[in-house]
């Protein structure tokens, strides 16, 4: 939450209130975003969502569609996972998560994505592994994957290209900047 909050500040006119009644009575976090009135239709699917309360990165954005997209997210963190699977929901993209490699590569042995988004330092194996891995399968190469990490040096950058990824980002990501290499990569 602290994460999603703390980068919030990237989307123009979002705020975040977090009213309580004092110490040690809890709190409840109230997180506000542009809305476009184009995405409509799209919220309006869910009809326990209120369509002030959720809204693509940029409503400018409002006309990139990932329908018809698989994407798989890979990240030991849940934060980053949940944020990233609802916001590529929200451009219509059909996504699955994993909190491992083990469980990424048990994913897409039986749904294989258009495109993988996977952090890079993970416990047990990495993203390296997981690249590694996929790339040595018959489908390995169909997918395009997306580098994602807390370390933002040119090795890195360089290291997760060499080990098989398409594009390396660094943390934390802007996700205006994110959403439109979606919308060339996974579609190339």
């Amino acid at each position: 939450m602290r994460w999603f909050i703390e980068r919030s500040w990237c989307i123009e006119k979002s705020n975040v209130d977090a009213p309580t009644e004092g110490i040690e009575k809890g709190a409840a976090f109230f997180m506000r975003f542009p809305f476009n009135s184009a995405d409509a239709p799209l919220i309006g699917k869910d009809p326990k969502v209120n369509s002030t309360d959720v809204a693509a990165p940029n409503s400018s954005d409002s006309h990139i569609s990932f329908d018809g997209m698989r994407i798989l997210i890979v990240d030991d963190d849940r934060n980053t996972r949940d944020m990233l699977s609802e916001i590529l929901r929200i451009y219509e993209a059909e996504v699955k998560t994993a909190e491992s490699v083990a469980a990424a590569l048990r994913i897409y042995q039986s749904w294989t994505p258009t495109l993988l988004i996977s952090d890079l330092g993970m416990p047990d194996a990495d993203g390296y592994d997981l690249i590694r891995n996929i790339r040595a399968l018959p489908s390995g190469f169909t997918t395009k994957a997306i580098a994602i990490t807390g370390y933002g040096r040119n090795e890195d950058r360089d290291r997760a290209i060499a080990a098989g990824f398409n594009l390396f980002l660094s943390k934390p990501m802007d996700l205006d900047n994110l959403i439109n290499l979606i919308d060339k990569t996974g579609r190339n």
